[in-house]
């Protein structure tokens, strides 16, 4: 690994030549860069990011002579400054695009070079620009509370595609495998509606043949937010099809899963993912549970007019998934309003029959709490986006949540807040004000280190959020 130099904080313009910083020390210098926001100095800087990560020493032919300490190598940490930074111009990029109308600059074309860059950053095929296909291997353990080998793989087929200036769910990103660790790991964390123990077996005998009763059927709805690539929700279809497959004719449940983006290049490969892994989430003939999979656009900024609320599904979700969602602070508050929109607002009995008859025909007795599953990375250059989502999703204070592992429910701090945008000087100032909407909490948090799949950084926050009331 090549040493990081102590530089000056002084600013060098982009391109300029400099004994006393190191360029590939991307920490030293692209944030003013981005303070600035001025368009010549933003393509100046990607055109040099460019540049330098296209001129990274090749190992030799053997693999094994080269010299760690390469002076044209790029050190892994901030390779990943540099791959964050970008990310955050291309969600820059994108909002200019759809906003400003008057202005001269090229934007789009910033946006695409952006992507060209990131793409070749994060190592993709030899040919970037185009889609290419990756396959994800993750264990899956049914046997809960029970520690040991696992009991199957959960494969899965992805179509990843080129980074486009406002495609930006086209390629994984490493949040989005370490979720689908997870689900594989605990996947009754996740799903607790399909834990025997929501089935209560006490009776050995059956409610009597002669009583007439209508039994209405379980159901569980899994939406997941900002889909991409559909590699978690495709993984969550894949283990609910394995745990579907092997339940009983009395736990039969009907299990929807809608996997959700807003671009339409991103849906068209989120759909084509989907018809690619088909396979695996199909049930076995004769298993009395259902399980259907499909992908719809969604704007979190009106989540009323989507195709969800028309089809009577507001409120309706027993668990929500998302896995890098944030790039600007606002895009936490758009997906906490799609959430509350969405998530069920409690758990409920079922109401069609008595306890005691409930019992007798083996159904559960109440649902789980609907819970929201959030997994993000920890950026160095994205710590305004962390604090609002940690406080839109009820931690106001984000550092006692980074500061420990295992949180106690009760002493997690309750926040709700909203955006309000106001124009000062042509740039958009945020400000969080107090909100009368249903409040969230974070029930759970935890951190971890990342396997570099791809893209991103190292360090990685999990939320499991709830209602607060």
């Amino acid at each position: 690994m090549a040493r990081r130099k102590l530089v000056s904080d002084t600013m060098v313009p982009a391109g300029a030549h400099s004994a006393v910083v190191d360029r590939r020390c991307f920490s030293s210098w692209l944030n003013p860069v981005f303070s600035e926001s001025s368009y010549e100095s933003l393509w100046s800087a990607t055109r040099e990011i460019h540049s330098i990560s296209s001129n990274r020493s090749s190992p030799s032919s053997t693999g094994l002579d080269s010299e760690p300490d390469d002076a044209d190598e790029i050190d892994p940490w901030e390779r990943s400054f540099g791959l964050n930074w970008l990310t955050r111009l291309l969600s820059f990029t994108i909002r200019r695009i759809s906003t400003v109308t008057d202005d001269d600059h090229d934007w789009e074309s910033l946006s695409s070079l952006v992507g060209q860059v990131m793409a070749q950053m994060t190592g993709s095929p030899d040919c970037p620009a185009q889609s290419f296909l990756r396959r994800y291997h993750f264990e899956m353990s049914l046997q809960e509370n029970k520690p040991g080998k696992p009991d199957d793989q959960i494969d899965i087929q992805i179509r990843e595609g080129s980074l486009s200036f406002s495609a930006i769910g086209s390629q994984t990103w490493n949040s989005a495998p370490l979720l689908c660790r997870r689900l594989g790991r605990e996947p009754f964390k996740f799903f607790p509606q399909l834990r025997s123990s929501t089935v209560d077996h006490s009776l050995a005998d059956p409610a009597p043949a002669s009583t007439n009763l209508t039994r209405r059927r379980r159901s569980l709805k899994v939406l997941e937010l900002g889909s991409g690539t559909g590699l978690v929700g495709l993984t969550a279809s894949q283990i609910l099809a394995s745990i579907l497959s092997s339940l009983s004719s009395m736990e039969a449940i009907d299990v929807e899963i809608i996997l959700t983006d807003y671009h339409p290049e991103v849906l068209e490969n989120l759909q084509h993912n989907l018809e690619l892994n088909q396979s695996r989430h199909n049930l076995p003939e004769g298993c009395l549970s259902t399980l259907v999979v499909k992908a719809l656009k969604l704007d979190w900024r009106e989540p009323e007019n989507s195709e969800l609320a028309r089809t009577g599904l507001a409120g309706a979700f027993d668990v929500v998934l998302g896995s890098d969602l944030v790039y600007e602070p606002e895009h936490a508050v758009w997906a906490s309003e799609a959430v509350r929109y969405f998530l069920k607002s409690e758990a409920k009995n079922d109401e069609s029959l008595s306890d005691a008859q409930t019992t007798g025909l083996g159904l559960p007795r109440g649902d789980p709490q609907p819970s929201f599953h959030l997994l993000l990375p920890l950026r160095p250059t994205f710590t305004k986006e962390s604090e609002a989502v940690h406080r839109v999703f009820g931690g106001s204070d984000m550092n006692l949540l980074l500061d420990q592992t295992d949180q106690i429910p009760s002493t997690l701090p309750i926040h709700c807040c909203k955006w309000e945008l106001s124009s000062t000087n042509d740039h958009v100032e945020k400000a969080l004000q107090p909100s009368n909407s249903r409040p969230f909490k974070i029930i759970e948090y935890s951190k971890e280190e990342g396997v570099q799949f791809g893209q991103g950084c190292g360090e990685y926050q999990y939320l499991q959020i709830t209602w607060a009331d």
